[in-house]
C-alpha cells in the first residue's frame, strides 16, 4: 500500500501469499461503490501456485475468465441507473438490469477447440444472482470456489452464483466439433432474484436467455 505525504507517495509492497484462487478487485469509494462498478471499475485477479499447477489443469489460452453482470440499457445502448426521487440520496442501492453482459458484451460467442477448458466465473452484478446451465443439460465440473481449489472436482448441471461470488469450472468440448453452439443459459429475471414489482422503467422486458455461446471447431490446433 502507499501512504500519501503531501503531493507524493511512499511506495509499499503487499505480499499476497494466499493459496491459488480467482479474486476480483473494485472501487470502494464510500457510498458510490455501486456506481463506479457500473462504470466498469473492477476486474479479475488470479493467483497461481505450485499446488494449482500440479493438477495439470487447462492453462494459457484454455484458461478463460468469464465476468457476468446485468445492466439496464436504453434504446440507444446507453447505460441507465434507476433513481429514487429523493434529492439527498438519488441513486438506489439495489439494482436489477434488463440485459446480461459477459466480459463487456451482449450475447458473445467463443470459438473453442474440442478439448477441455478452464473457466473462471465471477458474478459482478449489483443484486442479481445467476443460475448457469449448459444447453442439453450437459454436465461440467466445478473445481474451485472463492477460496480456491476444492478437495475434488464436483460434477454439476447447474451452478448458482450470487453477487461477488466466484467459481471455476472445467468444460470438456471433446466430441462437440461441428454440432452447433453450446449455449450457456440463464433463467428469467424473476428467478435471478428480481422482485415482481421491480420496474424496467419503460424499457423492454429482460433480454436474458442465452448468455453466451461456445462453438467447437473441427480439430485441436
Amino acid at each position: 500500500m502507499s501512504h500519501l505525504r503531501g503531493n507524493g507517495a511512499t511506495p509499499g509492497a503487499y505480499p499476497n501469499e494466499q493459496d491459488a484462487s480467482t479474486l476480483w478487485y473494485h472501487d470502494h469509494a464510500m457510498g458510490i461503490t455501486r456506481l463506479n462498478i457500473l462504470a466498469g471499475l473492477f476486474g479479475i485477479l488470479t493467483i497461481t501456485d505450485a499446488a494449482d499447477q500440479a493438477h495439470n489443469l487447462p492453462g494459457g489460452a484454455f484458461d478463460i475468465p468469464l465476468v457476468l453482470y446485468d445492466r439496464t440499457l436504453d434504446r440507444n445502448g446507453q447505460l441507465l441507473y434507476p433513481v429514487s426521487g429523493a434529492p439527498g440520496a438519488p441513486f438506489v442501492s439495489e439494482f436489477y438490469g434488463n440485459a446480461i453482459i459477459c466480459n463487456g458484451k451482449l450475447f458473445p460467442c467463443l470459438d473453442v477447440q474440442p478439448r477441455k477448458y478452464r473457466f473462471r466465473l465471477l458474478n459482478a452484478a449489483n443484486s442479481s444472482h445467476f443460475q448457469l446451465t449448459l444447453s442439453g443439460n450437459r454436465p461440467f465440473h466445478q473445481i474451485a470456489s472463492d477460496l480456491g481449489l476444492l478437495a475434488s472436482p464436483v460434477e454439476l448441471s447447474t451452478l448458482v452464483l450470487f453477487p461477488g461470488e466466484r467459481a471455476e469450472v472445467v468444460i470438456d468440448f471433446s466430441g462437440l466439433a461441428g454440432r452447433g453452439p453450446l449455449c450457456v443459459a440463464l433463467p428469467s429475471a424473476r428467478a435471478r432474484g428480481q422482485r415482481d414489482d421491480a420496474p424496467l422503467r419503460g424499457h423492454q422486458s429482460s433480454l436474458d436467455s442465452n448468455c453466451f455461446n461456445m462453438r467447437a471447431s473441427a480439430k485441436c490446433r
